[in-house]
């Protein structure tokens, strides 16, 4: 018995490993195939030549200077955003997921894309700063939350609090949208509407810089490191509340821990990028086939 638990664990670790190769190969083909395709065509062979004579240290050709400005002020800062974002997306939307029990759960179950975007289009309507509009759209993205939550504590009570929370969350998201709605009315449409529409579509073309990487860095640290720690406390959660409790986990704490985690993740690429949609949504379910 003891060997066919010690074979059943190797396989596990043989196949985990498997599985990561494998898409971090993908990750790193898709990463090449970005830098060498678009607009400034940089052929495979330059790139290649470009890493050399980075790794060499004996400096960039001449020929090869304004691929490299495009490669590093343009293309690898965006690209690193976008699959940070993904990432982001993915893990709030795998922990909502289980937290609530509902695989049709995305990480804006709870309002904090509604809310980020109120606040960013309310910034790019009175002509804040760039630093002061990904600001807001953060605090209020939190904001949003928080009233979910604290609607969950007054109303909420016994098994009923999940399904509070995620009915709190729908009403939040739809008075936000009102006030989006409103914002965009009375935007002016050859000046503030298009910028508005721009940033609501979601994108990576004006966020990507080494700035909002180091920004989405701290993000992910302060909500993806502690989730991958609570995993086990999450599979618990996913038995039902009266199974975790029975089992001695703190399901209060426990649930407050993930949303706050959950809420940073999604917040901080709604804040950096707009809404990114369907991401947090589909890729849970896509890693949960292959794992």
């Amino acid at each position: 018995m003891l060997t066919a638990i010690a074979d059943h664990a190797w396989f596990g670790i043989r196949r985990e490993v498997t599985v990561i190769t494998v898409l971090v190969a993908l990750i790193l083909a898709t990463l090449v195939a970005a830098m060498t395709t678009g607009s400034y065509a940089t052929p495979p062979a330059q790139l290649w030549d470009i890493f050399t004579d980075l790794v060499s240290g004996r400096g960039v050709a001449k020929e090869n200077s304004q691929a490299l400005y495009v490669l590093t002020v343009i293309r690898i800062p965006r690209l690193l955003l976008a699959l940070m974002v993904g990432g982001c997306l993915a893990v709030s939307g795998a922990a909502y997921q289980g937290l609530l029990r509902n695989p049709m759960v995305s990480p804006d179950i709870l309002g904090v894309a509604s809310g980020a975007s109120t606040g960013a289009i309310l910034c790019l309507l009175v002509g804040a700063p760039l630093w002061v509009t990904q600001g807001v759209a953060f605090a209020f993205g939190l904001g949003a939350v928080a009233v979910v939550l604290l609607l969950g504590r007054l109303i909420g009570r016994g098994s009923s609090k999940l399904l509070v929370l995620v009915l709190a969350g729908v009403v939040i998201s739809s008075i936000f949208s009102a006030f989006t709605s409103l914002i965009k009315y009375i935007a002016d449409s050859n000046d503030k509407l298009p910028t508005i529409v721009f940033w609501l579509m979601g994108g990576f073309a004006r966020s990507g810089s080494w700035n909002n990487l180091i920004v989405l860095a701290v993000a992910m640290l302060l909500g993806a490191i502690p989730l991958m720690l609570l995993r086990h406390r999450m599979n618990v959660l996913s038995f039902g509340e009266e199974e975790a409790q029975s089992m001695g986990l703190d399901v209060r704490r426990a649930r407050l821990v993930i949303i706050c985690c959950a809420t940073i993740l999604t917040a901080a690429a709604v804040t950096l990028c707009g809404n990114i949609g369907w991401v947090g949504l589909i890729l849970p379910h896509l890693m949960r086939l292959v794992v």
